[in-house]
Formats: C-alpha cells, structure tokens, sequence
C-alpha cells in the first residue's frame, strides 16, 4: 500500500529544497495493513513535523514531551517498549573523518539538543517510509534536511540530506528510538 501526504509547514532551511515531504506505507499485505492506533501515515507525518518545529525552535519544553519520562540507560535495550533507548547522530565528512554522538540516557540528550540548536542546526522532514512494529509501536525510515553553521553544506548524499531510522510509541507518542547521519549510504531498514 503506498500513501502520500503533503508536508505541513516547516521552518525554512537556507538552501532550495522540495517543498513536499513524501510518506510512504510499508505493508506485507497491500492495502490490508492496519497501522497501531495513532500511527498512520499522516499521522507520523504531523507527529514528525511537530517534533521537527520544536527541535528547530530550541524548544527545550516540547521537545521533552516527544520522548518518554525514563530511559533505559544502556545501548540495545528492548526498543519495542516504553522506555527511551537512544538517539544518535553520525557525520561522515568528505576528508574521511567522523564526528559520532549518541546517548542512552535523556539528560545527554536535553544538552545534546541545546548544542545543536547553538549551532543553529535545523531539519526538515523530506520524506518517511513507516512500517508496523507491533501493536503499539511502528519503525520509520527518515529522509530529512539538515543544515547548521558546524556542519558542512556538502554533507550528505545527496548533499544536506541525513538518512536514519525510528521508532515510535504510537500509544503515548513518543520517540523511542531515532538513529540518523549523514553522508553515508541510504536510509537503513529499521530492524527489532
């Protein structure tokens, strides 16, 4: 089954970019997938966008609201649950080096998004792929747009663009997991 939505209004990013995200469905059985309650396409869609808006506004208040109140505090964690597992951002750059961050535990995190917003990073949701996990949680493939004055504009294949995973609670809204980076092959298949 494949489904498109337009995307909602987003910040603007300083380099031309398409100005519709995509989101696609990823089912078994065409047109018989039922999505866990509150995450349907259009639905992680405007979910996506909401937390996108906070990010990119330093919101440090909402962004608390898209991640559940604990964490599990250790890489490889039952991501299927209702705990916080990680966040991680990987940047490959043209001369071969790598700048790595990843967290297991919320208050990295917080500190994490403060830095990034420092740096006047911003992204934009180009287009993501969900999939059903179980009955309340759904993966993502994300394609986004990511710029910030540390990041050089050339990051990326194609170039601004980050690729990663997700999953989502769909029950309480929250983001479990997202792993993204760019400059490296195309967006992975979330996996349990």
């Amino acid at each position: 089954m494949q489904e498109s939505v337009s995307a909602l209004p987003e910040a603007p990013v300083p380099r031309p970019q398409p100005s519709v995200s995509s989101v696609t469905a990823s089912a078994a059985t065409p047109s018989t997938t039922a999505y866990p309650i509150g995450c349907t396409p259009a639905e992680v869609e405007a979910f996506l966008s909401r937390f996108l808006i906070a990010f990119n506004q330093g919101d440090a208040a909402a962004l608390h609201t898209f991640f559940p109140a604990e964490a599990t505090g250790q890489a490889g964690g039952d991501y299927s649950g209702e705990k916080f597992v990680w966040y991680s951002m990987t940047d490959n750059r043209s001369d071969g080096s790598k700048r790595h961050f990843v967290t297991y535990d919320l208050p990295t995190l917080w500190a994490y998004f403060e830095e990034r917003h420092a740096h006047q990073e911003r992204l934009r949701l180009a287009s993501v792929q969900v999939s059903q996990q179980d009955s309340f949680t759904a993966n993502m493939s994300l394609n986004l747009y990511r710029t910030a004055d540390d990041v050089p504009p050339d990051a990326g294949r194609p170039p601004g663009q980050a690729t990663g995973k997700a999953v989502v609670n769909c029950r309480h809204r929250t983001i479990l997991v997202m792993s993204l980076g760019q400059g490296r092959d195309p967006t992975p298949t979330p996996t349990r």
